[in-house]
């Protein structure tokens, strides 16, 4: 009797708990309308899935974009002339850094850094003599993407820089200064003159600021 009486309790005491538990899980599958696919992305909101390439790249930075470039830079983009034909540039590649992504060509910087690198169009393209100026993001595509300068800072003086053209030939830089300036010192290095084929790679940094600029800088050896 004392046996069957603890049973009963004990059974009792499991229904409590369920309906406890239970009355809190159907007010929020209410609130959720029942709906399988509703539950499965709030629950996805509330626990974030992490993705096993990206963990290594689990940073805390704030929402938006750098403002990477200045008016100065945008309003001379818009006086110059641009071409398909004379932009003969495709593709960057930098295997010390995990880099790699099309060379994109316009007078609209901030739509073609959506796109790839921008070769500002008041500087020369690769290849050619003189400084050719590339812009890219940092926070626009990260890691595991590689069309983005988000690991431009883990470039070295003597590392190279590939860039390969429309007609397939390869162009091999060597890294030969890395510099942190302040942004209107950019303007300066757009417009620079050289009698050697230079490419300079910009981008904001401290990374998750726009404070100053990072340029990486490269002079053609092959």
């Amino acid at each position: 009797m004392n046996e069957n009486f603890n049973i009963f309790k004990l059974f009792l005491g499991a229904l409590g708990c369920i309906i406890v538990f239970a009355i809190p899980v159907l007010g929020v599958l209410a609130i959720w309308g029942f709906d399988p696919e509703v539950i499965k992305e709030q629950i996805n909101n509330i626990i974030p899935k992490q993705d096993e390439d990206s963990q290594n790249y689990n940073f805390e930075i704030p929402a938006g974009e750098d403002e990477l470039l200045t008016s100065t830079i945008i309003n001379e983009s818009k006086k110059a002339k641009v071409t398909p034909k004379e932009n003969p540039a495709s593709f960057l590649s930098i295997s010390s850094a995990d880099i790699e992504g099309p060379i994109v060509y316009g007078t609209d910087g901030e739509s073609s850094l959506r796109e790839g690198f921008w070769n500002h169009p008041i500087s020369v393209e690769p290849g050619e003599t003189g400084v050719s100026a590339i812009f890219g993001h940092r926070r626009y595509h990260i890691p595991p993407a590689k069309d983005t300068f988000y690991s431009l800072d883990k470039v070295n003086v003597g590392d190279r820089i590939e860039v390969r053209l429309k007609d397939g030939t390869w162009l091999e830089y060597k890294v030969t200064a890395v510099d942190i300036v302040k942004p209107e010192k950019i303007d300066s290095i757009i417009t620079k003159k050289a009698d050697k084929s230079i490419i300079k790679l910009i981008t904001c940094t401290p990374l998750g600021t726009d404070e100053k600029r990072l340029v990486v800088t490269a002079e053609r050896v092959l």
